[in-house]
């Protein structure tokens, strides 16, 4: 059972500044969540907002944990409650895919953690936790050298 869900900003501080053609940061800027089980059990999340590649900013993304925290306690318990959100609510994620990247990845990585075998063991990749997601690029593109057939076969 879940017990506990928190967001904060995550700001660590460059040596120097770091500039490109959108933006200068002199501090790494993310949205840092933990989800913590009943016996003390944590998962760690961190997803990057940025108002010009997803159209978020820090506090929207934690006005959008805030938003949806109650649920996410009462509802979320494992990986196929995990899914059935997902399904349930892929509008919102698309509004904040970065907010929900840390969000999702906290919950995986308590889940996989609760698994009885590692994710990987001597050396081969063994699934612990079932695959429930798809990928979306609505608002941007994937650059990739493959072409997009080759890419969504490897992906399979």
């Amino acid at each position: 059972m879940l017990q506990r869900i928190e967001a904060s900003e995550l700001a660590i501080p460059f040596k120097g500044a770091f500039k490109h053609a959108s933006a200068e940061r002199h501090a790494m800027q993310s949205l840092w969540v933990t989800v913590t089980d009943a016996n003390g059990g944590r998962g760690y999340g961190e997803g990057c907002p940025r108002e010009y590649v997803t159209g978020e900013s820090i506090s929207s993304a934690l006005t959008f944990v805030e938003r949806h925290r109650a649920d996410w306690l009462a509802n979320i318990q494992d990986v196929r409650a995990l899914r059935h959100w997902v399904e349930q609510h892929a509008i919102a994620i698309d509004a904040h895919p970065a907010a929900w990247a840390a969000v999702e990845l906290a919950f995986l990585d308590l889940f996989g953690k609760l698994q009885p075998t590692p994710t990987i063991s001597g050396g081969t990749p063994r699934l612990a936790l079932p695959i429930y997601g798809r990928c979306h690029f609505n608002s941007w593109r994937l650059r990739s050298p493959f072409s997009p057939g080759t890419l969504m076969a490897w992906l399979k």
